[in-house]
């Protein structure tokens, strides 16, 4: 009798561990991305055909230009104008890339993905179901949250005078909210998105 129980177990264990496997397997060369994605980045945010993307790769990397002839525009119940010559610095966030090259970040994330891998096992040798998908939605909204929270919690340089002035209030990556609400995370294998 004990070696029938014996045997059940280690058939049992067995058929966890190769769940498991499975799940590490898809979990192999899955790629996992958060930002302003494609689709979401074609989005006009001007009358000029200004898109979504464009105002995220401004602010991750930064630019620099001259206004080449003078704007005059109405925001928040006042008139602005921006003479021709004047020039415009926007310094870079690194908002979306940061989490990765940030050695804090970086240092976090891989914790976080630990963490996540410890609970994929210990539910496997718990008879409970935790798939890849789990782990990976689980990532993707980490990395999705630390972009936000970076945002959220004013880590980068300070708006001009003059913006904070024609915004009404001083919060990098954030006017309407639009760039702020896009900032996603997809999955390309486990087909998970958030």
């Amino acid at each position: 009798m004990t070696l029938r129980q014996g045997y059940a177990t280690l058939k049992i264990e067995k058929k966890k561990r190769t769940l498991v496997f499975k799940e590490l397997q898809q979990l192999n060369m899955e790629k996992i991305t958060a930002g302003i994605h494609a689709a979401d980045g074609q989005q006009k945010v001007s009358d000029s055909g200004f898109r979504l993307i464009d105002v995220a790769v401004q602010n991750e990397y930064g630019n620099s230009y001259t206004v080449n002839k003078t704007r005059r525009f109405f925001k928040n119940g006042k008139w602005w104008t921006i003479k021709k010559g004047t020039n415009i610095n926007i310094p870079a966030t690194r908002f979306v890339s940061r989490i990765i090259q940030d050695p804090n970040e970086k240092r976090s994330l891989i914790d976080n993905f630990k963490a996540e891998l410890h609970i994929l096992f210990k539910y496997g040798e718990g008879g409970k179901f935790y798939s890849v998908k789990d782990v990976v939605k689980n990532i993707g909204s980490y990395m999705r949250d630390r972009i936000k929270n970076g945002i959220d919690k004013k880590i980068f340089v300070p708006n001009a005078p003059m913006t904070i002035a024609i915004k009404g209030f001083d919060k990098r990556l954030f006017e309407t909210g639009t760039l702020y609400n896009a900032i996603k995370f997809r999955s390309k294998k486990a087909r998970v998105e958030g």
